[in-house]
């Protein structure tokens, strides 16, 4: 078992920061924030995240995998470990209590409903009011950095780089802010968080769990916890034999396998995607990954295994210039508007 600066790596630096009163660490006049998130996360722990999947459960989304206190705890578990002791430091006390408030906001929109559910951060938040010692700013801070996870940027649903949207320096009570990179760091944290913790065994052994979401249980009951080592993640997996010769739920479903695969190549492109806007506190560029399919007779001993290793590599793809970023996207736009300006002047 490790210790409390192992575990919750992110919250201990805060704790050392706020008592060490070094300069522009915290906002002047906040009192204890340290008090004040304990005081933030025993309510949301009580009061919100229990809540969530049922919610989702409510508004027709079936079961979900676990997105209440424990998902909450493994996020920022990993955010710390993706920091890591040599870069703490380099987060200031504020942009770390920001960011785990942002963590324990960012699925509590599934109450209402997985679709969307990023933007429907806003409204709990509104919801909860006066309940919550979080000012103004620090609600804007929080929403938009939570709201940044997942889903798109646009009404239209064709923009999904969220992290573009929020600013690279800010400043949330006086205190220098860097949004995209707190952001960044919840992103890919979130996506890391998936593992057998999050599956419903119980429901799972009385086959209540609906068919649609069966296979995402299938997914995080098969994926050991993860482990960091430098600049690599070590992933695996563990598929029940009748899983490997079966699809999930039935012959109209998907392989285990897929799915693995599936959620591998999304993981490599959450690190890319990340990466570049966490200015070097991502330094993750390996996914070594172990899948085992395990004995039917003996269920704990493999007798097959699959190994590899991802990393980042290649050539990027084209880069294409957002176009809410040019006033004039072409350069036949440019001399249109100069030919009006011409006639208007004469």
């Amino acid at each position: 078992m490790g210790t409390y600066k192992e575990i919750d790596g992110l919250r201990y630096t805060m704790e050392q920061l706020q008592n060490s009163g070094e300069k522009d660490q915290f906002p002047a006049g906040k009192g204890d924030l340290v008090a004040s998130l304990k005081y933030i996360e025993d309510y949301m722990n009580q009061n919100c995240h229990p809540n969530t999947t049922l919610g989702a459960a409510l508004n027709g989304d079936g079961l979900l995998t676990d997105h209440g206190v424990d998902h909450v705890k493994m996020v920022i578990q990993n955010a710390g470990k993706l920091v890591g002791d040599m870069q703490y430091k380099k987060l200031n006390g504020y942009e770390i209590y920001l960011l785990l408030l942002a963590i324990h906001f960012h699925d509590v929109g599934n109450v209402r409903g997985r679709q969307e559910h990023e933007k429907q951060i806003d409204d709990i938040i509104t919801a909860l009011g006066d309940k919550l010692p979080l000012d103004t700013p620090e609600k804007v801070m929080v929403s938009a950095i939570a709201t940044a996870h997942g889903g798109y940027a646009d009404s239209g649903h064709t923009d999904k780089d969220t992290l573009r949207h929020l600013k690279l320096v800010d400043n949330c009570n006086g205190i220098i802010i860097r949004p995209a990179l707190l952001g960044a760091i919840l992103r890919f944290a979130d996506e890391l968080s998936d593992d057998n913790t999050r599956a419903n065994r119980y429901l799972d052994a009385t086959k209540q769990i609906p068919p649609e979401n069966m296979i995402f249980h299938a997914y995080s009951a098969a994926l050991s916890p993860i482990a960091f080592s430098g600049n690599t993640i070590a992933f695996k997996y563990y598929i029940p034999f009748l899983q490997a010769q079966n699809r999930v739920p039935d012959d109209n479903g998907a392989f285990v396998y897929d799915e693995i695969i599936k959620r591998l190549s999304k993981c490599m492109q959450e690190l890319e995607y990340c990466s570049k806007y966490s200015e070097g506190f991502i330094r993750i560029s390996t996914l070594s990954v172990e899948i085992y399919i395990m004995d039917p007779a003996t269920t704990h001993r493999p007798i097959h295994s699959t190994k590899f290793s991802l990393r980042l590599s290649g050539y990027p793809n084209a880069y294409t210039i957002p176009k809410d970023t040019l006033t004039f996207e072409t350069g036949e736009a440019l001399a249109a508007h100069f030919a009006t300006q011409m006639e208007v002047k004469s």
